[in-house]
């Protein structure tokens, strides 16, 4: 458990640095993926200041665009393209068509210099591979690090990622305001595996015309999506309604293998976390979601769920406003649903607590015991705990920030690489309900 006086420290550096000495593996003491170049590696410079008829391969000599950048890069080797942090540019990623060689030797899109995360003003999908007939079938050992997105006017996805992948990161990253802010498809059938979003942020996704969601993905064998922020995605106060078919995160019946885990979920349309196919649930914290989420076993098809795990989430506060269609609000929390003939089942350590106006709290066909309730539509477990008022507001006073939820949310949305304070994330605020719902 956290000890009331401790402070939680940062860990450390940012850029992806040509003189990392790490492997492209995550660092165990500061929890960033590194990068180290190949000998062949070759590095390209981006800069809003720089020229594209500079070479690019050098700081001294950078390219002024990121689609001159991009036609630098070879495919099926573990090339890097870099932007320098603070720049911004009117443009996006674009239709992506280049791969590394392996998992140890992938290709990188990063980040040069220090300052902010380079700013891309995408004028249409921020980056896509439904490239039909001149897309490669498969796109491998690739990863997107430090950048961030924003959206265009016109309704268009943040990323749309439609071809096979064996090999895909997205780390440090923001998508902000796209009709969808990530969509992860295994559209053309060669086979999706592997992919991470690590410490990204999903943000005010919404579309007055059609569902929105913060992240969707279907027809992937390995999803990990870890120490995430996802807020407010799929509805926009007075421009698109909340409904019940848009969420935070939207994972279809078509996938295996997830384990979501330390993330912070929050204000979503209706999900805080739809898991249509099972996976794993653990350390995440989910704050004021219609319905915090759902973890189901899909017994329609081939694709059955092999783990059905939620273990030691905290769900504090809920929404009650209502939906876009019936009408209604929900007020829900846990479901866990669909155990018989799932291998790995187990629910424990979960906290359900603060919605006085809400509804169904904890739905769940095994209790293995540890998950507590407090305050949910009149239902409260018994015990004697040690600080039943603990809200996220509390908790946000406690680590010496404004009291608020809103205030919190606003630290965690400046969460980057060289910024990380570790009482801003998911495991170190659910240890701290865990410790006021001991007995």
């Amino acid at each position: 458990m956290l000890a009331c006086s401790g402070t939680p420290q940062d860990s450390a550096p940012v850029e992806a640095d040509a003189d990392t000495d790490a492997d492209a593996d995550t660092d165990v003491e500061t929890g960033w993926t590194e990068f180290t170049p190949s000998e062949d590696t070759v590095i390209v410079y981006v800069s809003a200041e720089g020229d594209d008829a500079n070479s690019g391969l050098s700081e001294d000599e950078p390219l002024a665009s990121i689609a001159a950048g991009k036609a630098l890069l070879r495919h099926e080797a573990p090339d890097w393209l870099l932007l320098r942090a603070g720049d911004s540019w009117d443009e996006g990623l674009g239709q992506w068509k280049t791969g590394g060689r392996s998992a140890e030797e992938p290709q990188l899109v990063g980040v040069w210099g220090e300052g902010a995360r380079p700013l891309l003003n995408a004028p249409a999908t921020g980056l896509q591979t439904n490239l039909g007939g001149s897309s490669p079938t498969s796109i491998d050992h690739l990863a997107f690090v430090g950048l961030h997105l924003v959206a265009p006017e016109d309704r268009v996805p943040g990323v749309q990622w439609l071809v096979g992948t064996q090999g895909l990161l997205f780390e440090d990253m923001v998508f902000e305001g796209f009709s969808v802010n990530a969509v992860i498809q295994d559209f053309d059938g060669y086979g999706q595996a592997d992919v991470a979003f690590r410490r990204s942020h999903f943000l005010d996704a919404y579309d007055p015309g059609g569902h929105s969601q913060g992240l969707y993905a279907d027809g992937t064998d390995g999803l990990l999506i870890e120490q995430c922020l996802f807020d407010h995605n799929g509805w926009r106060d007075g421009v698109a309604d909340p409904t019940k078919f848009n969420h935070d995160i939207y994972l279809q019946t078509g996938i295996d293998g997830v384990v979501m885990r330390g993330n912070i979920v929050a204000r979503a349309s209706s999900h805080g976390a739809q898991l249509r196919n099972g996976g794993e649930a653990r350390d995440n914290l989910f704050l004021d979601n219609s319905i915090a989420y759902f973890l189901a076993h899909n017994d329609d098809g081939d694709d059955i769920a092999t783990r059905l795990v939620s273990v030691d989430n905290a769900v504090i506060g809920c929404s009650m406003k209502a939906m876009s269609g019936d009408g209604e609000s929900r007020g829900w929390g846990v479901e866990v649903t669909g155990v018989e003939g799932v291998e790995d089942v187990e629910v424990s350590g979960n906290i359900v607590a603060h919605c006085p106006d809400g509804t169904a709290a904890f739905e769940v066909e095994q209790d293995d015991g540890g998950n507590v309730v407090w305050d949910w539509g009149g239902e409260s477990s018994t015990g004697d705990f040690k600080d039943t008022s603990c809200t996220v507001a509390t908790y946000s006073a406690w680590i010496g920030g404004e009291e608020s939820l809103e205030a919190f949310l606003a630290e965690v949305r400046a969460q980057k690489r060289g910024h990380w304070r570790k009482e801003y994330t998911a495991e170190v605020a659910v240890d701290y309900f865990q410790d006021c719902y001991s007995e």
